[in-house]
């Protein structure tokens, strides 16, 4: 490995070390029912979100509510993805200028779904 990659290595687990213990304590406030230390700059985002949406953060979801949600998030993200891998030679920050992948291709198609299974997959696998 070269030096810069050591550099980067070291760099990520100096970060990743000295953001362990601020945000564990954060984490055992949330648990412990307290608010978390950013709630004041991410309370007022998050009423703005679930009032833009349409969203009560007092009303619980059904468990059809949920399976509606996942099913429709899961979709939008495979059409997300699969529309990143078709527009890629003309996006931004495309520095090798890799072209776009075939349309409607099997590979097109199985990598942008594969992405959303195998996050299906690991969720299931934490239960």
């Amino acid at each position: 490995m070269l030096a810069s990659g050591w550099f980067q290595t070291g760099l990520f687990l100096v970060v990743l070390i000295g953001l362990a213990k601020p945000l564990g304590l954060d984490m055992a406030r949330v648990v412990e029912g307290n608010a978390p230390i950013l709630s004041r700059i991410g309370h007022p985002l998050e009423r703005f979100v679930y009032r833009a949406a349409g969203i009560d953060p007092k009303s619980e979801m059904s468990w059809k509510s949920y399976a509606v949600a996942l099913i429709v998030f899961s979709g939008a993200g495979t059409l997300f993805l699969y529309a990143l891998q078709r527009f890629q030679s003309w996006l931004p920050f495309n520095p090798q200028s890799l072209p776009s992948v075939a349309p409607i291709s099997r590979s097109t198609r199985r990598s942008a779904s594969s992405r959303i299974r195998v996050g299906k997959a690991m969720r299931a696998n934490r239960r």
